[in-house]
């Protein structure tokens, strides 16, 4: 089986990662390395990393079943920034790391709030070597305080350019078995093959978190990668533990990295035949804004029109080397939600997590 980096960023995770390394290592399948990434945390996490990386991990037990045994443990290589780089940079520098390793086949980052099925990697390393084509793949994030629903599976990207969870609320004993195509995944707990990143290249990490799983999977399928959703690979999700649903953080960096998602990967002839659905979503979430005093979703429009030289000069790269066609692409995309619709499924989200 190829080897894979399993990828974890942290910042103030200590609650969280035992869990998410105990789940690691119970894993099926020992074939990877475990890359974790310290962005400057101050909560003791980086002393348990760094016992983590010497042998000592934090072994107990996991939502999925006892303690794992204290042996045959991956190895874990340790990476610390002084100060927060951001999700997007703390997995570039890990993957840079593990890509020099021609051994590595499979880059695989997880999220720190996570606790993985023990068959999860195994099934999804299974899968990306029965489908050489497909250059990323996501199991099915679950919702850690309600198991038997949906978090995540996978990325779907509408007419009006939201990004969004898909299959958010649906019931677990109704998933189907095999899997199936989608627009993108989830970096939360995403595999992508080497070959894939290579071409397309890392995180952009101007967008520091959010969406930044979205940029790259518009890049992805400019160039032609499919995605797909295995929905037996099982993953419980903490969702937003580290900045929290409905922040002015959260709020800020998904309203500023939407728009340069779009001005970076959007072709022109989409961007004229689906300008009024982009216009119409952004106009309201404004109104929405200035109606609840919610500045961060205007402050993060206004940081993404700052910035729009930069995101120019990355479309004319991406755009130069694009291979999918319009009504390829325009296939791929879902019809817009409309802007209740959109506020409903952010409801949904809430009332699971409550």
């Amino acid at each position: 089986m190829p080897h894979s980096a399993v990828i974890i960023v942290n910042w103030n995770g200590g609650r969280h990662l035992p869990g998410c390394l105990s789940a690691l290592a119970a894993q099926t399948t020992h074939d990877f390395t475990v890359w974790a990434v310290d962005n400057g945390s101050t909560d003791g996490s980086l002393d348990l990393l760094a016992r983590a990386a010497g042998g000592d991990w934090p072994l107990g037990p996991t939502s999925y079943g006892p303690a794992p045994p204290a042996h045959d443990l991956p190895p874990l290589r340790l990476l610390v920034n002084p100060t927060n780089a951001g999700f997007a940079a703390g997995n570039n520098r890990a993957l840079r790391a593990a890509l020099a390793d021609p051994a590595v086949a499979y880059c695989v980052p997880l999220n720190n709030d996570t606790v993985a099925h023990p068959d999860w990697l195994r099934a999804l390393t299974a899968t990306a070597a029965a489908h050489p084509q497909v250059g990323s793949l996501t199991g099915t994030l679950l919702f850690a305080g309600r198991p038997d629903r949906v978090a995540s599976a996978g990325i779907s990207v509408h007419r009006d350019g939201l990004a969004l969870d898909r299959g958010v609320g649906g019931i677990v004993a109704d998933l189907p078995r095999t899997p199936q195509p989608v627009f993108g995944v989830s970096a939360g707990a995403a595999l992508y093959r080497r070959a894939l990143l290579e071409d397309v290249g890392l995180f952009d990490e101007a967008f520091f978190s959010y969406l930044e799983d979205a940029d790259l999977a518009w890049r992805a399928r400019l160039r032609g990668w499919p995605a797909l959703w295995v929905p037996g690979a099982h993953v419980l999700h903490a969702v937003s533990a580290t900045s929290g649903q409905g922040s002015p953080f959260k709020n800020y960096h998904l309203a500023r990295n939407r728009l340069w998602c779009l001005i970076k990967n959007l072709p022109a002839a989409l961007w004229a035949r689906y300008a009024p659905y982009i216009l119409r979503y952004d106009s309201l979430a404004l109104l929405y804004g200035l109606a609840r005093r919610d500045w961060a979703l205007i402050q993060g429009r206004a940081a993404a029109l700052r910035d729009l030289s930069l995101m120019l000069q990355q479309r004319q790269v991406i755009q130069a080397r694009r291979t999918t066609s319009n009504a390829q692409l325009a296939r791929l995309l879902a019809p817009a939600l409309g802007p209740w619709a959109a506020l409903r499924a952010r409801r949904a989200v809430d009332a699971l997590l409550r």
